[in-house]
């Protein structure tokens, strides 16, 4: 029956696109530079995600039930998220990558308070940087 190929073959990618959240949530928790290769994944679940779109719609015009679709749906907005977050630690690499290290060497919350200090200050001069750059 096609149909029910057609089912397993949805089963099977919706699990993939599973593995791939999953993935991706176990790399967000990981320091820079690994955290980064969670774009990589990122993309891979959007374009897996992207895909199942497209077969539950097929599905679903057929008159079929749809399996997954709020998993679906959760999921693809949660890689949607953590893309863009990874893309502003690439962007903000140095930033990023100094109050990590920072914060994995400070002992107190007052050493930690320093770090934050410290991150918002160069945050700070960055914004007047660019802001002094759109004025001329």
């Amino acid at each position: 029956m096609p149909d029910e190929q057609e089912l397993k073959l949805l089963r099977e990618r919706l699990r993939l696109f599973l593995l791939l959240i999953l993935g991706l949530i176990v790399l967000m928790t990981q320091r820079l530079p690994f955290r980064l290769a969670g774009i990589v994944l990122a993309l891979a679940a959007l374009w897996v995600g992207f895909r199942l779109v497209g077969r539950l719609r097929r599905l679903r015009r057929a008159g079929r039930r749809t399996p997954g679709v709020i998993t679906l749906v959760t999921g693809l907005s949660l890689a949607g998220v953590l893309f863009l977050l990874l893309v502003a630690d690439a962007v903000y690499y140095p930033l990023v990558s100094d109050l990590e290290s920072c914060q994995a060497a400070a002992n107190t919350q007052q050493a930690n308070d320093l770090c934050q200090r410290e991150a918002r200050n160069r945050i700070d001069q960055l914004i007047e940087r660019l802001t002094e750059g759109a004025n001329r």
